[in-house]
């Protein structure tokens, strides 16, 4: 008898088990942030969120788990400053490492690979 794999749920974005167990961590990744930019683009309106959201999840392109990381501290470290200094374009860096946190998240959560 086959065993049931549920799907892994993430948010809005949905990946087949079965289609996981065939993907690298890369392939993986991309899935992450192919999705997620298709989400953002019925999420947000265009305009500057819509353009944070976008470079937040291109950032994450390629990147290994620590380089992802090293992302959010040097973006958590800037919105500090642009909140504190109340900068034109904090809601694109805002939206930016939203994107940054929700890539990692889906990384942690998945337990397919180890991270």
């Amino acid at each position: 008898m086959k065993q049931y794999v549920p799907p892994i749920f993430m948010s809005s974005i949905l990946i087949p088990s079965s289609e996981i167990y065939k993907m690298g961590y890369n392939d993986f990744l991309d899935s992450i942030i192919n999705q997620g930019i298709a989400s953002a683009k019925r999420d947000y309106v265009a305009g500057e969120k819509l353009d944070g959201a976008i470079a937040g999840f291109e950032a994450c392109r390629n990147k290994t788990y620590e380089e992802i990381v090293d992302i959010l501290e040097e973006v958590n470290e800037y919105l500090i400053t642009a909140q504190r200094e109340c900068t034109s374009n904090y809601w694109f860096f805002r939206c930016y490492q939203a994107e940054v946190i929700f890539v990692l998240k889906s990384l942690q959560n998945n337990p397919f690979f180890k991270i």
